[in-house]
């Protein structure tokens, strides 16, 4: 827990930083930054004897999700979440029974397009969480530690053509 709470606040200070510097692709260079790590990790579980892999994994693994999580959450204004779930199914049972109580009259149907849109928004997500764990752990047995290499270079990639996008916009 301790590690993750340390990627979150790393990506805090990356995101903040490049903010206060006005660096239109910090979101991107934070993923970047990410992308690295998570090479560097899966060179690092590599050369570690076979006994040392699983925790420097988990402690490694930890660290990367508070740091993604902190970046989509400070993207999204903390409406979406990127590595756990309950958060959203709490919130997926909140709106629907706030959608519910307005179809019954007991509440004003005033926001019933916010609670729609969010609904949306979570069971999208929650469902994207139950398809990426089962492709993940299918991956995973079918390509092992590589697979924080192909993650890692997907990371990179979609970085770098968000990078490029921000310098486009900027030079325009």
């Amino acid at each position: 827990m301790l590690t993750f709470i340390f990627g979150a606040s790393v990506s805090t200070l990356f995101v903040n930083g490049g903010r206060r510097r006005n660096i239109r692709s910090i979101y991107a260079v934070t993923v970047m930054v990410e992308g690295l790590l998570m090479g560097l990790l899966g060179a690092l579980i590599l050369g570690l004897p076979v006994t040392l892999r699983a925790p420097f994994l988990i402690l490694g693994l930890s660290f990367l999700m508070g740091l993604q999580n902190a970046i989509v959450t400070t993207i999204s204004g903390a409406r979406v979440r990127t590595t756990h779930v309950s958060g959203m199914a709490t919130d997926i049972g909140i709106e629907l029974m706030m959608l519910l109580d307005m179809a019954r009259g007991v509440e004003p149907s005033t926001e019933v397009g916010s609670y729609r849109s969010k609904l949306r928004l979570h069971v999208q997500t929650a469902f994207a969480f139950l398809i990426g764990g089962v492709c993940g752990v299918m991956l995973y047995q079918s390509i092992g530690n590589r697979l924080l290499f192909v993650t890692a270079s997907l990371l990179i990639a979609m970085a770098a053509n968000g990078i490029y996008r921000a310098q486009k916009m900027a030079w325009a």
